[in-house]
């Protein structure tokens, strides 16, 4: 059956050329989708009852109406069409939270889910479709990473206390966690599993900026074991953790408070002269100072100091230059900075004849071997000369 011209395509056509019929069909059907599924999902009804009977439906019409929360299209097209769902219908569902359409999918469909429809729910914190699933369909550990990283804090603790912590990888979800700035939920996770991974956890909270995540972590310990077979946990626990660009990411806030932990809390501080860089380029003078207390290499100290030259940290500069090596840049550049020095004290003189009173300006300009007994002949032009200011 040929599908009726679209609305548009009447406005559209002048009235000749839709007399001829194959024209107006190429363009109706050029616009027109290959599928209803989109009229089902969209609530079209108009489109539905005209186009219906031309268009292919697939199984992408109940995935799209499960996903959307509408059970009564689910049902009609359950009950009047046979192209059914797949495994997408589950997931859509529990990805919004929509258990009442799951469980009727459940008793009357036989397709299931995949495992994105527990980890889409952790995720999205929907809570109780993440229980129902867990009673009836294969889950993993990926749920519990889905949840951390989303912040779903709800879904993590459920997990850490209902479920058997020996199927848990707890490393990617305390990973997640800390690199999305989820406060909470490392908390949760340091109090319920050791962590020899804190080490890369700091970085990449401190890399994406999560100041607050990286203060937790340096001052909440983990257990000192965690044994179950499914932890990726070993038994030691190191005094402390070994930072790499970190800390140069916290030198480069300039926060002060938080690079003071990391230098306190960690055994073996390295990439120190990425840091002490990023903080003389930000011209962050304390934390220069706080690296400079710990051994930096002669020649991290000499490429701060280059940068802050290059930007003009003139505080930064001075905390650098007496731990810079001598070299020929130091000394040249203590060779210009003396230059610069004695220049701006030759300065000083005209700048502050600008300033005399107006009567002195006068009296200046009165011959010094004047006669006159005015005043003003007085004046002495070599006190005015060399005199104070």
């Amino acid at each position: 059956m040929t599908a009726p011209l679209l609305t548009s395509v009447t406005l559209a056509l002048p009235d000749l050329l839709q007399t001829i019929q194959h024209i107006g069909d190429q363009v109706n059907e050029l616009l027109l989708p290959e599928t209803i599924d989109a009229a089902v999902y969209n609530d079209l009804a108009h489109v539905l009852r005209v186009y219906g009977t031309s268009r292919r439906w697939t199984v992408k019409a109940m995935d799209g109406a499960a996903a959307k929360g509408r059970l009564d299209l689910v049902r009609w097209l359950h009950e009047t069409r046979s192209e059914g769902c797949s495994k997408a219908a589950m997931d859509g569902a529990a990805a919004n939270g929509h258990l009442t359409v799951m469980r009727w999918l459940h008793e009357h469909r036989t397709e299931g889910c995949s495992p994105d429809a527990m980890n889409s729910a952790a995720a999205n914190g929907h809570l109780e479709v993440t229980k129902w699933l867990k009673r009836r369909y294969q889950w993993s550990s990926d749920a519990l990473t889905a949840a951390a990283k989303s912040g779903a804090d709800e879904v993590v603790t459920w997990f850490l206390d209902a479920c058997d912590e020996t199927r848990f990888r707890f490393r990617p979800a305390l990973l997640e966690a800390a690199a999305n700035g989820h406060v909470k939920v490392v908390r949760l996770l340091l109090e319920e599993c050791c962590s020899d991974d804190i080490s890369t956890a700091l970085d990449l909270a401190a890399a994406d900026g999560h100041i607050d995540v990286v203060e937790v972590l340096l001052t909440e310990k983990p257990r000192a074991s965690c044994t179950g077979e499914g932890s990726d946990r070993k038994t030691d626990q190191r005094d402390g953790y070994q930072i790499t660009y970190g800390l140069e990411a916290v030198a480069a806030s300039g926060d002060v408070r938080i690079t003071q932990l990391m230098l306190k809390e960690c055994c073996d501080v390295t990439y120190m002269g990425r840091g002490l860089k990023k903080a003389a380029v930000n011209g962050h003078v304390e934390v220069v100072k706080l690296l400079l207390g710990r051994s930096c290499r002669p020649t991290d100290v000499e490429c701060a100091l280059k940068e802050a030259v290059a930007r003009g940290n003139t505080e930064v500069t001075r905390a650098l230059m007496p731990r810079s090596p001598d070299s020929m840049y130091k000394r040249s550049l203590v060779a210009k900075m003396t230059a610069r020095s004695r220049h701006k004290r030759a300065q000083r003189m005209p700048r502050k004849l600008t300033k005399l009173p107006t009567q002195c300006t006068r009296a200046a300009q009165v011959p010094p071997f004047s006669m006159s007994t005015s005043p003003e002949s007085t004046f002495t032009p070599s006190l005015f000369v060399f005199g104070e200011f």
